[in-house]
C-alpha cells in the first residue's frame, strides 16, 4: 500500500460513517504517519523482527574521538581498548552485534556479548568476564551527545586488549518506522492486517478533527475487537507445532 492508497482508504472509511467534511491530504497523512507508529508500538512485542535492519559500519570511519577518561582502562597494566561510536537515531534497540576483524585472508566474527555501562566500565573488577577478541563486550550509553554532532545514542566495544579500531561491525537492530513523506511512497514494513489496523487508528485521529464522538467510541471498541483478533491470531499461529514431513526428517 502507497501513501496515496492509505489516505483513500481513510477517506473511503469516512464517507461511509457519513462524514463529509472534508480533511485535506495532508492532515490525513499526518494521521496516517501517528497511526503506523502507534501500531509498531503496540505489536514490537509480537513482531519484533519485522521492524528489523541490518546495518555494518567501519569504525575508523565513525568511532569518536578517544578523549572521555572512560575510554583509558587497565587490567594488570594492560590497556583495554575501548571504541566509542554514534548509532543512528532510528535504533530502538540493538538484536545482535557482531565485531569483525580480518585476518590474513579471511573475516573473523564474533558476536558482542551486551553488558550495562556500571559491568563495562568496572572490567577490572570483572576478571572473569574480561572482553577477549573471542569475547569482544559492548554497552549503550542513553546521553546524547551534542557537542559531538551525534542525534543518537552512543556505542562502547571492547575486545580486551585487541586494537579493533580498524575493524567493523555488522549489527541487526529494531529500528523505527520511517514516516510517509511522498504520496507514491510504499510500505514495506507493514502486512496488510497491520496497514488495516493502521487505518483504523487513522480514522479515529480524523475523528478527533470533526467531533464525532458517538461514531469515535463504536470504532474505538471495532478497533479494540479487531487488535485483539490481530495479537490472538498471532499467538496460536506462533504455538502451532511445525510438522516436518518424513523426506526432512534427519536419519
Amino acid at each position: 500500500m502507497t501513501a496515496r492508497e492509505y489516505i483513500d482508504s481513510v477517506k473511503l472509511r469516512l464517507q461511509r460513517i457519513g462524514i463529509t467534511r472534508t480533511l485535506n491530504d495532508a492532515l490525513i497523512l499526518n494521521y496516517i504517519n501517528k497511526a503506523r507508529r502507534n501500531v509498531q508500538v503496540e505489536t514490537l512485542g509480537l513482531f519484533e523482527s519485522r521492524y528489523g535492519r541490518r546495518d555494518v559500519f567501519q569504525l575508523n570511519n565513525i568511532a569518536l574521538d578517544q578523549d572521555d577518561s572512560n575510554t583509558h582502562l587497565y587490567y594488570q597494566n594492560t590497556q583495554i581498548n575501548v571504541v566509542r561510536f554514534p548509532l543512528p537515531v532510528d535504533y530502538i534497540d540493538i538484536a545482535t552485534l557482531w565485531l569483525v576483524r580480518q585476518d590474513q585472508n579471511s573475516f573473523v566474527y564474533r558476536e558482542a556479548r551486551k553488558v550495562n555501562k556500571r559491568e563495562f566500565f568496572n572490567v577490572r573488577s570483572h576478571c572473569f568476564n574480561m572482553p577477549t577478541s573471542d569475547r569482544p563486550i559492548y554497552a549503550i550509553e542513553t546521553k546524547q551527545f551534542d557537542v559531538r554532532g551525534s542525534g543518537g545514542n552512543i556505542c562502547y566495544l571492547s575486545a580486551g586488549a585487541t586494537d579493533i579500531s580498524n575493524a567493523s561491525v555488522e549489527i541487526y537492530a529494531v529500528v523505527a518506522l520511517q514516516d510517509f513523506d511522498q504520496w507514491d511512497e510504499q510500505e514495506l514494513v507493514l502486512s496488510p492486517d497491520l496497514e488495516e489496523y493502521a487505518v483504523k487508528q487513522a480514522v479515529l485521529y480524523c475523528l478527533n478533527d470533526v467531533e464525532y464522538l458517538e461514531i469515535k467510541d463504536i470504532l474505538l471498541a471495532e478497533l479494540n475487537e479487531y487488535k485483539n483478533m490481530l495479537m490472538t491470531n498471532y499467538k496460536i499461529s506462533k504455538d502451532q507445532p511445525i510438522e516436518i514431513l518424513p523426506s526432512q526428517e534427519a536419519p
